[in-house]
């Protein structure tokens, strides 16, 4: 029994050492700062969407017992409310990218040799969605064809 205690505890402090002690490095070094923060505020801001949606789900969804519903219209506006969070988290996510690639090209106005908006450009690197929608159509075209 004590010799459980003593490696148990001598295992814990080491693994607990070893995480906050990496995790310190990546957030100290020069090299991986950048990705670290980057990593961090993205999950960050996926956590605080997730956090409002489970409480507003676990508060508005209170009123069912099994698959029937005690408060219909409370359910309703349950579904209501996650649509347009939905929806309002597309418009500013496309708002967003509205404004990053219209100041860029803003900038860019009066440089004929920069393609601005076009493949190695600058919008190229701030706006990644072009890159995610080829890819997943190539995603779902390679299930439908076996060749590619």
């Amino acid at each position: 029994l004590i010799g459980i205690m003593f490696w148990g505890m001598l295992f814990s402090s080491a693994i607990l050492f070893a995480l906050s002690a990496g995790t310190a490095f990546l957030l100290v070094w020069q090299y991986t700062r950048k990705l670290v923060l980057n990593t961090a505020s993205i999950v960050f801001g996926i956590l605080v969407t997730l956090s409002f949606k489970i409480c507003l789900t676990k508060y508005l969804s209170r009123n069912t017992a099994g698959f029937y519903r005690k408060q219909p219209k409370k359910g309703n506006i349950a579904i209501l409310a996650l649509e347009c969070w939905g929806i309002a988290l597309t418009i500013g996510y496309m708002l967003a990218r509205i404004i990053k690639i219209t100041v860029c090209a803003v900038f860019y106005l009066g440089r004929v040799d920069t393609p601005v908006l076009a493949e190695g450009g600058l919008a190229d690197k701030l706006d990644k969605f072009p890159h995610v929608f080829r890819k997943e159509i190539l995603s779902a075209e390679a299930h439908r064809h076996p060749y590619i």
